[in-house]
Parts: C-alpha cells; structure tokens; sequence
C-alpha cells in the first residue's frame, strides 16, 4: 500500500477576506496564474453552498498542481478574474473527484467557462473496481482503502448554507 508524504501545506489564498495564519499566502490574480499557468496537470475542487449544483452556489474553487495549492474565494473574486484564470489554465489537464458536480456547478454559475479536459478518480475507481465490493466510491472510502488516510468530512457540513458575508475560516481554508 503507498502511503502519502505529510507536506506541510501553504495556501495561496485568493480573496479579499485576510486570515491571520502563517500558511496562508494572500495572492493576486496575476499571481494565481503565474503559479498554474505552466503545471503538467492540476488537481481541482470546488466547495460549495450545498449538494445541489444548479440550486446551490460555489463558495470555493481549489487548485493544486504538486507546488502550490490555490484555494480561491468565489464570493470576493470577481467573475472577471475567474474566467481570467480558467482561460489561462484550460489547456492542462485537471483532475479530480466526482468532476461531474464540479462541473455541472461551475459551468452553470459561470456559463461559458473554460475548464480543463478532467480526469475523475471516481469514474476511474467505478470502471477498475466495477463488481467488487470496495466499500463505496466516496472520495473518504478510496482514501481509506487504498492509501490508509482517514478523511474528516465534518468541515465540508460548515459550507451547507454558508452566508454570502459569513467569513471563512482557517480550517474551512485548508480543508
């Protein structure tokens, strides 16, 4: 079984919200891309106002590509500079997990969007694993069965209903 390197992890944090935490990096726009613009490939999230894609909103949009992890709040960053940053990004693959709802949640939010050719681990998991029994195709089931780690989920219920002038938090953040 591989198990996962502890990195310690900063966050490049794109908002007009200041968190006081040393491992959190404010950025510009112009930075953001500069970090991504060149990655080989991208791992992307989005976390969101609830579990819905075309009833809910996006709250957070997050990148990483094996440097630098950007973590983008939706609500300050103008709808300018994140199509900026999707068209300057669009040509690396991204992957991801469940990417259907990330999708299906950015591009109705954002139509016409630019988004990455995605890879998604869930779909990958179902096809290698069809018939056998794994436990489920849950982003904390794979991380668990196959590499051991114990994902907490119980930061992501802090985005169900989130309001728009409701701060985020450092865990939320780095979560």
């Amino acid at each position: 079984m591989i198990k996962p390197v502890n990195i310690p992890l900063k966050v490049h944090w794109l908002s007009t919200q200041k968190l006081e935490h040393p491992d959190i990096i404010p950025v510009t726009t112009n930075e953001v891309i500069g970090m991504l613009r060149n990655s080989e490939y991208l791992g992307w999230d989005t976390e969101a106002r609830g579990l819905v894609p075309l009833y809910h909103t996006p709250l957070l949009e997050i990148f990483h590509n094996g440097k630098y992890t950007v973590v983008i709040d939706i609500r300050t960053t103008s709808r300018e500079d994140i199509y900026k940053i999707h068209s300057a990004i669009s040509h690396i693959p991204w992957i991801a997990h469940n990417a259907k709802f990330d999708y299906k949640m950015m591009m109705w939010h954002y139509p016409g969007i630019a988004l990455g050719l995605c890879w998604d681990t869930m779909v990958a998991a179902r096809i290698l694993y069809n018939g056998y029994d794994i436990g489920g195709f849950s982003l904390k089931n794979l991380l668990d069965k196959f590499f051991g780690v114990k994902m907490n989920k119980e930061v992501r219920n802090s985005f169900i209903g989130k309001p728009d002038k409701s701060p985020f938090t450092v865990e939320e953040v780095f979560y």
